[in-house]
């Protein structure tokens, strides 16, 4: 690596680790608990805390709409959230080698509604086009999730392992239309 892209490198980590320190002053909780996502309208934020198992909750600007508690976990989630602020999408861990998708859509009155049954709609899309159907795989998860810059589309990717076949399993990717809440594949 040439000392140019390994110069520009720790200055990109630099700006975001700088960014993530003002976040985190600017986002307080009152828990004490750590900001680990901040809504582009800055309306809310999401807090992680470690008690024994891991504590998340969306946190709101408004003094008048209460913190709402997001499930518990032994892991803590990763966060992202729309450019509109209005939705946010986690993705858990849940074992080794495992997490799963929850999508949440958050209100500017403070209500957070989780859409039951998301993870389970990815991966029946994924069974729709795929030689491997999930009851096949191990190690099946997220591996990256990014939202459109119009917020009408989210972009998951997933991976499995093949139960039966070393080094074999599926990687795909996903569209969800928040408007319709239909996954397509994204070729």
């Amino acid at each position: 690596m040439s000392f140019y892209v390994a110069r520009n490198m720790l200055a990109r980590l630099t700006l975001a680790l700088s960014t993530l320190c003002v976040t985190l002053l600017a986002f307080p909780s009152e828990s004490g608990a750590e900001t680990v996502a901040v809504a582009p309208d800055e309306s809310y934020f999401v807090t992680q805390e470690y008690k024994g198992r891991w504590f998340e909750r969306c946190e709101f600007k408004n003094p008048s709409n209460h913190p709402v508690d997001l499930d518990d976990s032994s892991w803590p989630g990763f966060y992202t959230i729309s450019p509109d602020s209005r939705w946010l999408f986690r993705i858990q861990k849940t074992g080794s080698g495992d997490n799963v998708g929850i999508l949440y859509r958050v209100d500017p009155n403070g209500r957070v509604s989780k859409c039951l049954g998301f993870d389970d709609a990815l991966w029946r899309a994924s069974d729709e086009i795929s030689r491997l159907k999930r009851s096949e795989l191990y190690h099946t998860g997220i591996t990256s999730a990014e939202w459109d810059k119009t917020t009408r589309q989210l972009a998951i990717s997933i991976r499995g392992s093949n139960n039966s076949k070393s080094e074999d399993g599926i990687e795909s990717t996903f569209l969800y239309d928040l408007k319709s809440n239909v996954f397509r594949e994204n070729k």
